[in-house]
């Protein structure tokens, strides 16, 4: 296609929707829509900045984890159930109050301070069922404060779980490996699917309430921990979709409509991500389906579409951009 590809990075996805409609970035290629409704009618709906690409064909779904070696070695005990963390039996198991360091920014202060999440303290969360004696709770292991913004902590606030949320920062993948790599303690933590962790490692979902819109509608993430709010259910899943600017069709239209036709199940993303770190993964994916089928088509065409990424020609080399203009949560 003769397409230079510049990959852009940013923290969070507060800003998706702007960098697209101002052109900052051309193409975001995984938003998770659920909890942008109110940006997409902004933005697509109202102002007509931002074009809906539609869904790229895979779902997608945040959880709670825990690794599955401690479950195996204590098989009387259940540990993916939501319920077992109010029992001591289980709770045993998790990291005490206070094991591990929260993250700092690179300033000092804590990723989670008190001036940005009202419900912070020295970089975690302590629900109002620990503050009397946090050291009678347990931890629970959170990446960065902005993603699922209030949630895990009303969750906990609401069922009414003796936790306390920690947040790890850039230590949250090396944490989590250790973890799911020995059998004398239980991790439990908030992360997503698709991704490298629950991909390669050995990990179970927790179940929680069943997600229903009734249930969401009690929550506010500037009411966290307060009486009056409340979110007791699970997430939702995401069927991932990709936006672009309005005008990207007249500016690149070779490069629009080969963004609206492409299209990525589950099994393929899982290929790609548990092939991430090795050089050259997405031109392995594009060898191995060179008659892949395009969105909503019925027949299988080749695909001979021709990417520059970072100097180097690869056969859709799509895929080194899409998973840094991630747009989750």
């Amino acid at each position: 296609m003769g397409v230079n590809v510049t990959v852009l990075e940013f923290g969070g996805s507060s800003g998706t929707y702007p960098r697209v409609a101002s052109s900052q970035v051309h193409a975001n290629l995984e938003v998770w829509p659920n909890s942008k409704t109110a940006l997409y009618q902004q933005f697509i709906v109202q102002q007509g900045a931002v074009e809906d690409s539609g869904m790229i064909g895979y779902a997608a779904k945040i959880s709670w984890y825990i690794n599955t070696a401690i479950a195996n070695a204590y098989p009387t005990l259940i540990f993916d159930s939501w319920r077992s963390y109010t029992m001591n039996s289980v709770l045993q198991y998790l990291p005490a109050y206070g094991t591990t360091t929260p993250a700092r920014k690179a300033d000092g202060s804590w990723l989670c301070d008190s001036a940005t999440y009202s419900y912070c303290s020295n970089g975690m969360f302590i629900p109002p069922q620990c503050q009397a004696n946090p050291s009678g709770c347990r931890e629970v292991w959170h990446m960065e404060p902005g993603y699922s913004k209030g949630e895990n902590e009303q969750r906990v606030v609401t069922l009414g779980l003796k936790l306390v949320i920690v947040y790890i920062g850039a230590d949250f993948a090396s944490t989590i490996t250790r973890c799911a790599n020995q059998n004398s303690y239980a991790c439990l933590f908030y992360y997503w699917k698709p991704e490298i962790i629950p991909l390669t490692l050995s990990l179970w979902v927790v179940s929680l309430p069943e997600y229903n819109s009734t249930c969401y509608a009690g929550f506010s993430a500037t009411r966290v921990g307060t009486s009056s709010n409340s979110l007791a259910c699970n997430w939702a899943t995401d069927l991932i979709m990709t936006i672009l600017p309005t005008d990207l069709q007249t500016k690149a239209p070779h490069v629009s409509t080969f963004i609206k036709q492409f299209s990525l199940k589950d099994h393929d993303i899982n290929f790609l991500l548990n092939d991430y770190a090795t050089t050259g993964a997405a031109c392995k994916w594009i060898t191995s389906n060179r008659n892949y089928g395009t969105r909503g088509s019925r027949r299988r065409r080749p695909t001979t579409l021709f990417w520059r990424c970072r100097g180097q020609v690869a056969v859709a080399e799509v895929h080194a951009a899409y998973c840094s203009w991630r747009a989750r949560r």
